[in-house]
């Protein structure tokens, strides 16, 4: 994750949140995060290799 802050005068005048993109492995569990689905989530999220 990453989270650059932008300030001005010392206050948080905005800021910016980049995250993984979880929708590739998503697609796999078809919606259904029972025991089989968190495990199919958590082998294809190997395959993020850039942020969304």
């Amino acid at each position: 994750m990453f989270f650059p802050v932008a300030e001005q005068d010392g206050k948080m005048v905005g800021f910016w949140m980049g995250l993984p993109d979880y929708n590739i492995p998503l697609k796999h569990v078809d919606g259904k995060l029972n025991w089989l689905g968190i495990l199919k989530f958590l082998w294809y999220r190997r395959q993020i290799d850039q942020d969304g």
